[in-house]
């Protein structure tokens, strides 16, 4: 397990996080399966790509911020244990913990220097843009309304609508031309049948709707259980504190030291990865999307003249809100970079 979902479980440890259970997958219509085919390996490269940085760039900024509370541990040791007295048998032994405070500095300096040198963050954001795009590639071509020449461009303006030139979309529209008639076989088979069609979309709204909500979930718990420990560690600093002007005892000052460390390191950690805002986010798209999960499944498909432009509308809408949020997160992402603070 990846050393961020590792320290994120260790926190979460007790806590029942309660949310429905995931929705039955169904099967995409016949008309299709042959363009979900031909896109799957260059979605399949791209998703892999982008839950390997995600993990090296979410577990080194973790990393970052509880080695520096390590490095305050190992700094003040020395005095905690007693050791710095001249007359306490382990004396000769004090330099190493300044050893041990050097060495995860330099780990931390390497984390960075590491994670930098090979761009971490922006080939996670990269992989995860283009895996999120050609995703949603077979839903954006059931969604045109015409087959005339020029299809590929309008597919691929449908996903690429205010989004700025880059490689990731001019890949997108490479693939988008590529697979322009497996798009139209599923356009023309999503208009000689909808019901199909509908199931499916209808089943792509609920997968995105539990995917939110479990976010929103986890990331409320976990923001809920740093801000107890936080608290709990302030309250024992201050009881530190307090006795130490009573009681001289070098471990009270190890105390009154490390544990406003590991605090500021839990809540730093916390800020980075932008709890708050990503759970409000999924909150509002959760909600917006099971609204649009019920809208699409009261659509009379008997009447599939009327059923047909419906049911595109609330895709698009669907599609729209999907959409919008990546984008969001997008920029909401980019500005944090690996180093502290």
């Amino acid at each position: 397990m990846p050393l961020h979902q590792s320290v994120q479980s260790l926190l979460l440890v007790g806590v029942q996080l309660h949310h429905a259970p995931a929705p039955a997958p169904a099967a995409p219509p016949a008309g299709l399966q042959p363009l979900i085919e031909a896109l799957k390996p260059e979605h399949d490269q791209c998703n892999e790509r982008a839950i390997e940085f995600g993990h090296r760039y979410r577990s080194a900024f973790w990393a970052l911020y509880l080695l520096s509370a390590l490095a305050v541990l190992f700094a003040v040791l020395p005095e905690g244990l007693g050791w710095a007295g001249e007359h306490h048998p382990l004396h000769r032994y004090a330099p190493l913990w300044g050893v041990a405070e050097l060495a995860v500095i330099a780990a931390v300096v390497a984390t960075y220097l590491r994670g930098h040198k090979r761009d971490w963050q922006g080939q996670w954001l990269s992989a995860r843009m283009q895996a999120e795009l050609m995703g949603y590639l077979p839903l954006a071509a059931t969604l045109q309304t015409s087959q005339a020449e020029g299809f590929a461009l309008r597919w691929y303006a449908s996903l690429a609508d205010g989004a700025e030139p880059s490689a990731e979309m001019q890949r997108l529209q490479t693939l988008c031309q590529q697979h322009a008639a497996e798009a139209l076989l599923a356009l023309e088979g999503m208009q000689r049948d909808v019901a199909p069609w509908a199931r499916w979309m209808r089943a792509v709204v609920a997968g995105q709707q539990h995917y939110h909500e479990r976010v929103a979930h986890r990331y409320h718990a976990l923001q809920h259980r740093v801000h107890q420990i936080n608290a709990a560690l302030f309250v024992l600093t201050a009881l530190g504190t307090a006795a130490h002007l009573f009681w001289h005892q070098s471990w009270l000052l190890l105390m009154a030291t490390v544990l406003p460390a590991l605090g500021a390191a839990l809540h730093g950690a916390l800020a980075q990865s932008e709890a708050y805002r990503l759970e409000m986010n999924s909150r509002r798209l959760g909600a917006e999307l099971l609204a649009l999960h019920a809208a699409i499944g009261a659509v009379d498909l008997s009447a599939s003249e009327t059923a047909r432009p419906r049911l595109r509308a609330l895709g698009q809408k669907a599609l729209d809100l999907i959409l919008a949020e990546h984008h969001d997160w997008h920029q909401l992402v980019r500005p944090h970079r690996l180093p502290l603070g």
